[in-house]
This record gives structure tokens, sequence and C-alpha cells, in this order.
């Protein structure tokens, strides 16, 4: 009788369990939080980019005040990936929250009526914002992070300052190791009344942005 076919079938059992046990190895432990650092362009949309008027009712002849267009700025992003609970559906998904402690960004506007000073106008935002947080870990350390966060910012633009409460961002990453490139659409009020509501009329601007970041996470 000819051993090899049966040898040759037993060495295919054998491989193919190793490789099922790697393959099984390679996604226990690997989807695990730390820090995160991001920075790149921040693109404004909607009418943060096309220009926009606050209209005073209260006063007689109505008092205008004008956000002038925003152009593509600059943007970072400190925080923290935590994940709460292990690891599930075969390892591949775990959840958690993303937590951003420090987010910054500025746009320079551009005045449309041709001044001799095109970009002489400013916004600039500071902040936080936090959401649940999924991340899929599909093969090896390759990870796609799908978060929606709350924001709260605080804001400058001519010399008046603004608060936007409840503010909302939709992103993803794509991480692979340390490196990650992140996808970021937000979108919310900012009311620059310089925290006066009492004595200074609502000034309320939209601020919509998308932004694409490049980073790490230890």
């Amino acid at each position: 009788m000819n051993s090899k076919p049966i040898l040759i079938f037993l060495f295919l059992i054998a491989s193919l369990s190793l490789s099922a046990q790697e393959s099984s190895s390679s996604h226990t432990g690997r989807i695990k939080g730390g820090f995160c650092f991001e920075i790149g362009p921040v693109f404004p949309t909607g009418l943060f980019k096309s220009g926009q008027v606050s209209v005073d009712n209260s006063e007689f002849p109505p008092y205008k005040h004008t956000f002038y267009p925003a152009k593509t700025g600059f943007g970072m992003d400190m925080g923290y990936l935590i994940y709460l609970g292990p690891a599930f559906a075969g390892k591949y998904l775990r959840a958690g929250i993303d937590a951003t402690f420090f987010t910054f960004w500025f746009n320079k506007a551009e005045n449309p009526l041709g001044y001799s000073k095109a970009y002489e106008y400013w916004y600039f935002f500071g902040g936080q914002k936090f959401g649940p947080l999924i991340t899929v870990n599909p093969v090896d350390r390759l990870m796609f992070d799908f978060s929606y966060k709350i924001g709260f910012y605080g804001g400058y633009y001519m010399d008046d300052w603004g608060l936007g409460f409840w503010q909302s961002e939709v992103g993803m990453n794509v991480r692979y190791s340390l490196m990650m490139v992140g996808l970021r659409y937000g979108w919310g009020n900012i009311n620059y009344n310089n925290y006066s509501s009492s004595s200074n009329p609502d000034r309320i601007a939209e601020v919509s942005t998308f932004r694409v970041l490049i980073g790490v996470k230890f």
C-alpha cells in the first residue's frame, strides 16, 4: 500500500490546523486603547464656506453681522481610544469611546468685497468631543475606527467670542501599527455673543467642516 497519499493528507490537515491557530491568535489582544495625535487640513463646507449673515432685529434698523467665507485651515486633535469590555465577533470587533480631550483649528476668512487686505479675518476654535466608537480588525494590525462624537467648542472671530454646544461629528480612521489617517465631518452652530446672552444679541454662525488628519496612535 502506498503511504504517500496518507502522509500528504495528514500534512495538509496539520498545515490547515496550524494556519487556523495562527489566524485566531492574530486577533487576540490586537485592538487596544491608546493615545492619539492627529494634524491636517480643515476644509469649510456649507454656509461656513460660502459666507453668512446674522441679523439682530432688536435694533432699528436691524444690525447685520457678517461672517465672511472661510478658507482652508489647519487643525489638530489629541485624545484617547478607550475600549469597554473584550473584543467580540471572533475578536474582529471591539466597542468603546473616542475621547478627544483637546481639539483646535483655525480658518482664515476672505473678504468678498475686494478690499486691500483680502484675508484680514480669522476664525479660531478649540474644545473637546466625545462619543461611541467601534473598531474593526480584519487582518494583522490593520484597524478601521468608526465614531460619532458630540463636541463642545469655543470660538473667536472679529473680536467676538462664542460658544457652541452639542455639535456633531462623524469620523473614520484607518490605522496600521502606529500610523493612522482620519476623515472627519463636523457640523453645528456657534453663538458669537461674547458669552453674554442677556446683554448681547445672538450672533449665530453655522460652522461645518471636513478634515483629513494624519497622525499616530500609541
